[in-house]
């Protein structure tokens, strides 16, 4: 049965998921985003489940692992997300993590594009659609952690287009480097495999917040330093993200 955990599969007379105007089904087998075949991407049932329940949507044809990463990524960064603003002062006024995720990100599109690019993914908005592209040369190659980063790009654009336009992360950081000397200076003091050679403090940021969601920090001092900027600063952002 396919899809068997979206109850409007189990309608035999539905068509597209009883969303005409954005759905097509050119083959019979899959409904696809309505502006051209090439969105038509199959997903497991365990995957469209779960793109369902966050709201992420999957343009392109990515193959089922990078899908899987991106799922990983996606659904760690909300439990963690809940976490914070569970623990900040506006206590736990979401009763799940994929609630509060979708109030902050609306439609997380994840789009892998056809053409090669010089990064294997990035933060894109094309269109008013906040999410990430990859390119066609990051098939196979898309890690759970290289997704975190670039979800740590939109994390800090959606604050910025909330307006928040000088207090968004990427400011705050900067705000943070410039008043505290101890402070870790740009990709220093990063854990393996999150670090992404960028040399600004938006780049910096990014790295910061793969490792939050993944909680992964390196024992040092200015790991510990890190991980607090973030873990004290997290609760304050989502409320920027919910309150414009």
């Amino acid at each position: 049965m396919p899809g068997y955990a979206n109850p409007q599969n189990l309608n035999r007379y539905s068509y597209v998921n009883s969303n005409p105007l954005r759905y097509t089904d050119p083959t019979g087998h899959k409904y696809c985003d309505s502006d051209g075949p090439e969105n038509c991407t199959r997903l497991s049932n365990s995957v469209e489940h779960t793109a369902i329940k966050y709201r992420i949507r999957f343009k392109g044809n990515g193959g089922r692992g990078d899908q899987e990463d991106f799922i990983d990524a996606i659904t760690r960064e909300a439990d963690r997300m809940y976490g914070a603003h569970c623990q900040g002062p506006s206590g736990c006024t979401f009763s799940s993590a994929s609630e509060l995720y979708v109030a902050t990100h609306d439609t997380t599109v994840i789009t892998f594009s056809n053409s090669s690019t010089d990064k294997f993914c990035q933060r894109n908005a094309n269109a008013g659609e906040e999410g990430v592209i990859c390119g066609s040369n990051s098939r196979g190659k898309i890690t759970p952690t290289i997704t975190a980063h670039e979800l740590g790009h939109v994390f800090n654009a959606l604050i910025h287009n909330n307006g928040y336009v000088y207090d968004d992360p990427y400011n705050d950081l900067a705000d943070e480097r410039a008043s505290n000397e101890d402070f870790p200076a740009l990709d220093v003091d990063i854990t393996p495999g999150h670090k992404n050679n960028g040399g600004s403090n938006g780049e910096d940021f990014a790295n910061m917040y793969s490792m939050w969601v993944f909680n992964e920090w390196p024992d040092t001092v200015g790991g510990q330093k890190r991980e607090g900027f973030m873990n004290d600063n997290m609760a304050t952002w989502i409320t920027r993200l919910l309150n414009p």
